[in-house]
């Protein structure tokens, strides 16, 4: 029998809603708002999230989602919904669709046959969809975050630069900077003399093979400037990064820079490389000690570090880090889980199976964990 041709049918993205808004401001002009909602949303009525609100929706919505949806997991980011704007065609007007990018998203005049609209389009965000979103969903105004690419980068650049602005965190990817749009380093230059407080967050990233490229360290070396309270910048150049090429690894990578903390596991790998396991166990207790909120001491942390060294033939450094784990989530079953397997690496059967055990009291369900029992229980004894 034929499973292919007509059988299939199209499929809903999990967890999403979709809302039609006419845009007050704008005459004609109506959007399609992709909501996803976390796994915890449901089950946790009384609890708030912060909002990733997602420009280009028609193109980023799904890989946005699917890029949340992987940092989540891994404790990169806490739990958050995703508000994305969008027309309902990748298609522009001249070719039969309803996408408007080229007006919203532009702020100032680029040398587009488009007429920019992107102050209104500002407006329709700022009056319409942003109320929207927090009365209809659980949000935490204060952590609203903009995800912008190429234009959606120009207008994320420019409201960063408003005063009030309306997001607190900006993921800003290869905006279009080039002689046609001079006038934002000049805004940029405005203002970072404001003696003011700006509390901001901006990861800002652009390819090294990118036309941008060239304009780019203007812009950068303007904002590094910025002795504004409270203004976090970041920036990055992705090697043999094309146009194309940036928006997914740079949401991955300005989501754990705006809204993520701080990872031990990058810090300890640094210091490993440098100084070995003592340098490495060092950075962990100072850091610990010092217990900024925007560190992060998660299970996966260190158990993704144990791993590699694990991995690397590095076993007993391993056992050192993982113990760290043990240490920390005494009641995490999957932190003994690891280390029996790296007590096993080494041949210290006894301690392996003492983890495995400790692994499956805290989870009966560790398949593994029990395999691994019954496996070292039918050994003979060494």
């Amino acid at each position: 029998m034929s499973t292919s041709g007509a059988s299939a049918s199209e499929v809903a993205l999990p967890s999403t809603r979709l809302h039609h808004m006419v845009a007050e401001a704008i005459p004609d002009q109506s959007y399609e708002i992709r909501i996803w909602l976390p796994p915890s949303y449901v089950e946790s009525p009384n609890r708030t999230y912060p909002a990733l609100y997602v420009l280009d929706g028609d193109y980023c919505f799904g890989m946005a989602v699917d890029i949340v949806r992987y940092l989540i997991r891994g404790e990169y980011i806490p739990e958050l919904i995703v508000a994305a704007v969008g027309y309902g065609s990748d298609r522009p007007p001249e070719e039969g669709g309803r996408n408007m990018r080229s007006f919203d998203l532009a702020p100032i005049e680029i040398g587009l046959s488009a007429k920019p609209r992107g102050a209104i389009f500002r407006l329709f965000l700022r009056d319409q969809l942003i109320p929207f979103v927090e009365s209809n969903y659980r949000v935490e105004s204060e952590l609203r975050t903009l995800y912008g690419f190429s234009l959606g980068g120009l207008f994320g650049l420019y409201d960063m630069m408003q005063s009030p602005r309306m997001f607190g965190r900006y993921v800003i990817v290869s905006p279009p900077l080039n002689p046609s749009t001079a006038e934002i380093l000049a805004l940029a230059e405005r203002f970072v003399t404001f003696e003011v407080s700006r509390p901001a967050s901006v990861y800002l990233c652009g390819g090294e093979l990118d036309p941008i490229l060239p304009w780019f360290p203007r812009l950068t070396a303007i904002l590094e400037k910025a002795s504004l309270h409270g203004f976090h910048f970041e920036w990055e150049v992705f090697p043999r990064g094309v146009h194309m090429t940036a928006p997914a690894e740079a949401l991955a990578k300005g989501l754990r820079a705006t809204l993520g903390k701080k990872s031990i596991y990058e810090a300890m790998f640094k210091a490993y490389q440098e100084g070995g396991i003592d340098s490495a166990k060092s950075v962990y207790h100072d850091t610990k000690a010092r217990a900024a909120p925007d560190d992060s001491f998660s299970e996966s942390e260190l158990n993704a570090f144990g791993y590699m060294l694990l991995f690397g033939d590095h076993v007993g450094d391993a056992i050192e880090v993982l113990l760290l784990n043990v240490d920390a989530h005494p009641q995490a079953w999957n932190t003994y889980d690891s280390l029996g397997e790296a007590y096993l690496a080494l041949g210290n059967v006894a301690l392996a199976k003492e983890n495995y055990e400790k692994s499956v009291e805290l989870n009966p369900k560790n398949e593994f964990g029990i395999a691994q029992l019954n496996r070292l229980n039918r050994a003979p004894a060494s």
